[in-house]
């Protein structure tokens, strides 16, 4: 399973296309805004991601 912020598009692009990694699993959608608000997000919505897959490991 993979999760993407979405934070920087540009970059994601760039890591599916030229690295040529695996599309993620999960886009979680956090957008623009200040640093801690964007933490906070991506906090929130990995939390739902991972009760929703209940993984053995994960990897940040």
């Amino acid at each position: 399973m993979r999760a993407h912020p979405s934070t920087e598009m540009e970059y994601g692009r760039v890591c599916v296309e030229e690295f040529e990694t695996p599309e993620r699993d999960y886009h979680l959608g956090i957008g623009s805004a200040g640093h801690s608000t964007q933490t906070g997000w991506m906090l929130e919505a990995v939390r739902w991601v991972v009760l929703a897959e209940r993984p053995k490991r994960a990897l940040a």
